[in-house]
């Protein structure tokens, strides 16, 4: 079976939750020294958006002790500097799969972007009595009609909650 691209799919109408890697060093004032990887996904953010895809976009930042809130992992500089280059707001949910995200998710219209809380800054996620597996599963019915794997050295099990299907697309 070929690989499908981003171009292949048809997003039309359709939720798209893309993994992409946006972990990008900060300074000590939060603001980002080096865009590259934000680069590096607009190909494939423009395609969906362009082509009338709602667009949920998830990615970790540094390495949060899964504390709850910690300032120097979010990736709220990030949903601000990928506003700027894509054009159009960048919607930021605080949390990956509560309340602010279901909630930010059932408001986005097509052609829009909502950049979910950094991936792993859960409270309670180091913990063994975490439920990783249930997260995956809240993450994936509230959001993708399919799902965009842009991070591939990062792929985590998750998708295989993800209905109809998956692609790893060629950018």
């Amino acid at each position: 079976m070929a690989k499908l691209s981003i171009d292949d799919v048809d997003v039309n109408g359709k939720s798209v939750l893309m993994r992409v890697d946006f972990n990008v060093p900060l300074d000590a004032d939060l603001r980002i020294t080096d865009d590259r990887r934000i680069e590096m996904a607009l190909p494939s953010i423009r395609s969906v958006i362009s082509r009338g895809g709602r667009l949920v976009l998830m990615s970790h930042l540094g390495r949060p002790a899964g504390k709850g809130f910690e300032a120097e992992f979010s990736l709220k500089p990030v949903a601000d500097r990928l506003a700027e280059k894509v054009g159009q707001p960048v919607g930021y949910a605080s949390d990956t799969v509560g309340e602010d995200a279901t909630s930010r998710f059932a408001a986005l219209e097509t052609g829009q972007i909502l950049l979910l809380k950094t991936c792993g800054s859960t409270k309670g996620r180091k913990q063994a009595t975490f439920n990783l597996p249930n997260s995956w599963q809240v993450l994936a019915k509230f959001t993708a009609t399919m799902h965009l794997e842009l991070a591939i050295e990062k792929t985590h099990p998750w998708w295989l909650f993800l209905k109809p299907w998956s692609v790893n697309p060629v950018v």
